[in-house]
């Protein structure tokens, strides 16, 4: 008698999951912006196949957004009635298919159910001989500011919700005051902080929610220097594409919207954006003297 298992454990805080693979079928994991794919990872023996075997661990980083789906042989070895087995092509094909067709927006529940549909629908008139059970989890993030310290740096990562501005702004206003910053530019700094915060809280990931991470670096080479990084898993956005506001116009004459972004651009000494590995990096630079 023996059982294959695939065992994780999650580290809610970190997004750091750590786990190992008793003979059981390959996990499929979905990034935040990414599809569906099998994750080859390493297999071990089967339990209660042999005495005193020792399994090894791995790590997966999860980011907010990403998805994992676990299941066994049942759903794959399902058949139709030419005898042919439903397989993982169809499983992923299946999780895909379903994600897309939620516009993005899809639960756990969804995926298993997405699955289970497509499994009954091919082995249809086929008695079912084998157990077919799914795991779906989507990590969000733990849901709680986590601040970490080092010499010359600060990360806040926190939920993006507008309540949560008090403590960016803390979180900003700390940093300023251990390295002697001037209130004029702290003041610029916070107005520009808060426009960005504010942003990324309203449109990032509505209409559900998720995390921002908020970097703060004095240069090392230039201590004058400070660099604010915002990172969200959100969707796609470059705030430096939109053509700035004509303030030369009335206020009736203006289109709505723009300006806020128009007023960090001028008050920072630069400001870069990308768009890498799922992820939208807006970084400020400041003279803080």
């Amino acid at each position: 008698m023996f059982v294959t298992v695939w065992m994780g454990i999650l580290e809610l805080s970190t997004g750091r999951l750590k786990a190992a693979n008793a003979g059981h079928e390959f996990p499929v994991i979905k990034r935040a912006n990414g599809m569906f794919e099998l994750f080859k990872d390493k297999h071990g023996f089967v339990l209660g196949g042999m005495n005193g075997m020792k399994y090894e661990d791995y790590e997966i980083q999860l980011e907010p957004g990403d998805i994992i789906f676990e299941y066994t042989d049942g759903v794959t070895e399902a058949v139709n009635e030419s005898d042919e087995m439903f397989g993982t092509q169809r499983m992923v094909d299946s999780l895909n298919r379903t994600f897309e067709e939620a516009g993005g927006k899809v639960s756990a529940k969804n995926l298993t159910e997405g699955v289970l549909n497509s499994v009954t629908e091919f082995s249809e008139g086929v008695p079912q001989f084998d157990d077919i059970t799914m795991l779906g989890m989507v990590y969000n993030g733990c849901g709680n500011e986590r601040e970490v310290i080092m010499d010359n740096k600060r990360q806040l990562r926190i939920v993006a919700r507008l309540e949560k501005l008090t403590e960016v702004i803390g979180f900003l206003d700390g940093f300023l005051e251990e390295n002697s910053c001037s209130v004029k530019v702290k003041c610029e700094l916070d107005i520009a902080v808060e426009e960005i915060f504010v942003n990324i809280a309203h449109y990032a990931y509505a209409p559900d929610e998720g995390e921002v991470v908020i970097d703060l670096e004095r240069m090392p080479l230039e201590p004058n220097i400070i660099s604010i990084k915002f990172t969200d898993w959100g969707v796609p956005y470059d705030p430096l594409a939109k053509p700035d506001p004509d303030i030369t116009l009335g206020a009736e004459e203006r289109q709505i919207g723009g300006l806020g972004i128009f007023i960090v651009k001028n008050t920072m000494d630069d400001m870069k954006y990308e768009y890498r590995d799922g992820s939208n990096i807006l970084r400020l630079i400041k003279n803080i003297e």
